[in-house]
């Protein structure tokens, strides 16, 4: 007897294993449909070399993802994504609030080490669209935001997978991303520093 609850409880950790390391269920590609939010600091630096106080804010991002298997365990993953980096700030006693719309092209390798979990690690490029939106402090007070450009940069992901039927998985992924370039022409240097977090569902094609 005891020697069969043995066998039983070691058939048991073996399944458990077996199914946390098997390949994950991905078809070959997929597509997901994906909203959340995104969290942005730009990291400022005056012409002195001083930095700049910034406030990160909270607000939505959106889109979809196309992701191709390249081998049983890494994929490579681009799409579009709508993204509205916040942040508030302040210049000679006006506290303002900005909201920048971008339309962002991320491609990021990933690798699935185990069946729910992926890692990944790419780029992106960010082209501010539409109107940036404006609050302040003062009523009236203008703020110039013509010298606002795109941005682009690096990241990395931590992807929950979690199978939902046959060919459909529901994902939760959080990532960093830190912009390479100064993406404001003025005197001070900005670079953007993202903290994102989405979820969604992926539909294998």
């Amino acid at each position: 007897m005891k020697l069969t609850k043995s066998i039983s409880r070691i058939l048991v950790v073996v399944l458990v294993l077996s199914g946390l390391s098997a390949p994950t269920s991905h078809a070959l590609v997929g597509l997901s449909v994906v909203g959340g939010a995104t969290h942005t600091t730009p990291m400022v630096k005056t012409a002195s070399g001083q930095g700049l106080a910034t406030h990160p804010r909270l607000d939505f991002l959106g889109g979809a993802l196309v992701d191709f298997g390249l081998t049983g365990t890494i994929s490579v993953e681009g799409g579009l994504l709508y993204v509205r980096n916040k942040y508030s700030s302040s210049a000679s006693g006006l506290l303002y609030t900005l909201t920048i719309p971008n339309l962002q092209v991320p491609i990021f390798f990933r690798y699935h080490p185990i069946r729910f979990v992926s890692l990944g690690v790419g780029g992106y490029y960010s082209k501010k669209t539409g109107t940036v939106k404006v609050e302040t402090s003062i009523a009236g007070a203008d703020i110039d935001t013509s010298n606002i450009k795109d941005d682009y940069g690096f990241g990395g992901s931590v992807r929950l997978h979690i199978p939902m039927g046959v060919l459909s998985t529901f994902i939760v992924d959080a990532r960093y991303l830190q912009g390479f370039k100064d993406h404001e022409s003025g005197p001070a240097e900005y670079k953007n520093r993202q903290l994102q977090a989405f979820a969604g569902l992926r539909f294998g094609i």
